[in-house]
């Protein structure tokens, strides 16, 4: 059912308070008249400043974090003297005397990181990311910003970002649902992931429901669920991938978007999505308003509202239906055990060896054409080229209407015991995941594989 006066209710909950709006606005302002003045020192330097990223596309889902700032700048970039090694600290210099604090400033890549809190409320921190660019064209062209990492300026088009955006949501196009579905995609992700930051980060989430977008849908549920359904018919090979497939920047014509996210990150994210889009697709097909909106708010998480009639609604067939999808207990490495991953060049491959599998001679289960209830499997490492001293982990994910009857969905993740094996029995009809982590000393995920196993 199409629930559209509580999307609507969601979306509001789901919008900036007003403080953090008021605080954002004055701190950017600030800081842009500022380094315009002649009590920066920094004035001679400025052409003009704008605003780009989530804030100035108004993408950003819930309370504002960051707000960045472009100055623009009459650096010359051929010139030594004005290298990016340079320029921050000039801009740096110039930031310490506005807040009268060294500790407030800190140098990023490309940028100077302000810590700005709320004044009523210091444990909540605004960032605001200033970054100086140059010109190469026009004021709509693409600039030049600098890179710390190499000391040299590099081409950019946040502007670019900012009308790829506002063409896809303006009247003419997207009827103004392009920018409420971001923010719905964004909160989607953060409640299923449970961490801050995670991959994919935000603006390649919003690239990508860009390019997924279609227009001609008229309500934020269908276009919720035919953003998810697009992004599974384009990934429908994403467990089979060797690496993490590219999004194209639409600001920049033949480059692609940058991203820090392993395969495994978008796997996970993969997993989510068609997770995800099978419970929505029961929310919309839904007769019962109470019900509809009991599914979605099992999706969106407390931002999405319930009605007084839901509260009373029998919930055993919602609940089955919600837990065949879902392992309330899954983990994961990074949120549950602080362990991130690394694009390394290392991998591992794994496999199970199954008996008692009626009607099948033993054999590896990448070698059956089919896995029966009651059958042995032991997954164990068949080629890897990580060197010696590493950690491993385990997880097993199942779901299906089976085992959610009576409450055996699996996810944990646990600790190899030393055999470098792990040993399982099909108990369950379902699709079910077995994955390998490889840590290192680090504590560092450096390699990482997954088998699939169905039981009709």
């Amino acid at each position: 059912m199409i629930v559209t006066d509580a999307f609507d209710k969601f979306l509001e909950n789901i919008e900036p308070d007003s403080r953090y709006k008021n605080h954002a606005a004055e701190a950017h302002t600030r800081v842009r008249d500022y380094l315009q003045s002649d009590d920066s020192q920094f004035s001679e330097y400025v052409i003009n400043s704008f605003l780009y990223g989530s804030y100035a596309r108004h993408t950003a889902d819930g309370n504002i974090k960051d707000v960045d700032i472009a100055i623009i700048t009459n650096f010359n970039p051929a010139s030594e003297d004005d290298k990016p090694s340079n320029v921050l600290p000039k801009l740096k210099k110039a930031l310490t005397r506005l807040y009268k604090d060294p500790g407030a400033t800190d140098y990023q890549r490309k940028s100077i990181q302000v810590i700005d809190p709320l004044p009523d409320e210091p444990e909540i921190e605004l960032t605001l990311d200033i970054i100086p660019v140059v010109l190469t064209g026009t004021d709509q062209d693409k600039l030049l910003v600098p890179d710390t990492e190499n000391d040299q300026w590099v081409e950019s088009h946040p502007k670019g970002h900012l009308i790829f955006t506002s063409t896809l949501n303006d009247d003419q196009h997207g009827q103004g649902m392009f920018v409420p579905l971001v923010k719905i995609m964004k909160h989607w992700w953060k409640q299923h992931s449970g961490i801050e930051k995670a991959k994919p980060k935000g603006f390649w989430l919003e690239i990508l429901t860009g390019y997924m977008f279609d227009a001609s849908i008229n309500t934020n549920s269908e276009h919720f669920i035919a953003i998810l359904n697009n992004i599974s018919n384009q990934f429908s090979d994403y467990e089979s991938l060797s690496e993490v497939p590219t999004l194209q920047d639409p600001g920049l014509p033949g480059e692609t978007l940058k991203t820090s996210m392993t395969l495994v990150e978008f796997v996970h994210f993969m997993d989510a999505v068609n997770d995800t889009l099978a419970l929505a697709q029961e929310a919309l097909a839904s007769q019962d308003e109470n019900e509809s909106i009991h599914l979605w708010n099992n999706i969106f998480g407390e931002d999405f509202p319930t009605t007084e009639k839901s509260t009373s609604l029998d919930l055993s067939k919602i609940v089955e239906f919600v837990k065949t999808f879902t392992a309330p207990k899954e983990q994961y490495l990074r949120r549950d055990f602080g362990i991130s991953f690394e694009n390394s060049r290392y991998w591992v491959k794994i496999d199970a060896w199954v008996t008692k599998n009626k009607g099948f001679r033993d054999n590896y289960s990448s070698r059956l054409p089919l896995i029966q209830k009651k059958a042995k499997l032991l997954f164990k490492i068949i080629k890897s080229d990580v060197p010696e001293d590493y950690k491993i982990m385990w997880k097993v994910k199942n779901t299906g209407r089976e085992a959610a009857r009576i409450g055996q969905q699996r996810g944990e993740i646990i600790w190899d015991l030393g055999g470098k094996e792990k040993e399982e029995s099909t108990l369950y009809t379902g699709t079910h995941f077995v994955e390998i982590y490889i840590i290192d000393s680090r504590n560092i995920c450096i390699a990482w594989d997954r088998i699939k196993i169905r039981i009709p």
